[in-house]
């Protein structure tokens, strides 16, 4: 949902909302856990390649994280509108990314693995350069430096995501090279 209320300071987020209302007692201890966890690790970034998180909540039988909006279009939707991309603009984009999956693999004590880089989850901004949007399933790297990612966007998860084992930062580089 796009939104804006007076705590905001007037600024619009993208509210995205999960609902619990479906799940089992078990499946809902699991989420709430899972949700306050990845909120708080959201939180704790900041790069001109993110989304700022301006506030999560519960309400009802809802989780909402409340982003900042950025104003533009995702990459799909520029490609297809636009036709095809000129190389230098495939080029910017590839090391605007790349400075944003730099930063994410090298956070510590723990990487984290965006999981779902595709052109859908990058916004091609009005004004600026490109932003990673959608964190549904990034994760911290286990100790082992991998951590499984049950989520598959055909087309650009890398192989290992499609047969559920163990994922680490060469994902994320396998769908850097696929989006682009």
């Amino acid at each position: 949902y796009l939104a804006d209320a007076p705590h905001w300071e007037g600024k619009l987020v993208a509210l995205k909302e999960i609902r619990t209302d479906h799940l089992s007692e078990r499946e809902y201890s699991l989420l709430n856990g899972r949700f306050l966890q990845e909120a708080a690790m959201l939180m704790s970034l900041q790069h001109p390649g993110l989304p700022q998180i301006v506030e999560f909540f519960a309400q009802g039988p809802c989780y909402y994280l409340a982003l900042e909006w950025i104003p533009g279009k995702n990459l799909e939707e520029y490609i297809l509108e636009q036709g095809p991309a000129q190389e230098a603009d495939v080029l910017t984009w590839g090391l605007q990314i790349s400075a944003v999956l730099e930063y994410l693999h090298s956070r510590h004590p723990n990487p984290i693995i965006l999981g779902d880089l595709k052109p859908a989850n990058v916004v091609v901004p009005f004004e600026g350069s490109l932003r990673v949007i959608d964190f549904g399933v990034a994760r911290h790297a286990n100790l082992e430096g991998r951590n499984e990612i049950a989520l598959v966007s055909p087309g650009f998860s890398a192989p290992e995501q499609y047969k559920g084992t163990a994922v680490d930062e060469r994902g994320d580089i396998y769908s850097l090279g696929a989006t682009l």
